[in-house]
């Protein structure tokens, strides 16, 4: 499919500016666990000797947590013209900046070429 390709494509294009590494970091790290916390949880409980029934209604959490998350999200147009307006390309710029304390020396990266 087409759900994973369009998941990425939507994310990038509400990243600010300055933010793309970490935040695509941060999304490939939260779809690696949440792809294995369910099973987890299940096999666990199973393993437990709690009744299956049980079990599979505890998948009705990670549900749960997912519809609050979806209503505390906002809306799509709004964030796509804050990241276009920049209003967030400043603050990263700034965060980027605090960090390096004196400018990178790339000249040993120019002497390996």
């Amino acid at each position: 499919g087409w759900q994973h390709p369009m998941n990425t494509a939507i994310f990038c294009t509400i990243i600010p500016k300055g933010q793309e590494s970490e935040l695509m970091g941060m999304f490939i790290f939260c779809g690696s666990v949440l792809s294995w916390l369910p099973p987890l949880l299940f096999t666990v409980l199973n393993e437990s000797g709690v009744e299956m029934n049980i079990g599979l209604a505890s998948m009705d959490l990670f549900f749960g947590c997912g519809l609050v998350a979806l209503f505390l999200v906002g809306r799509y147009d709004k964030a796509v013209k804050r990241v276009r307006s920049g209003s967030d390309s400043a603050l990263a710029g700034a965060e980027v900046g605090s960090m390096l304390k004196e400018p990178l020396d790339l000249s040993a990266v120019s002497e390996m070429s």
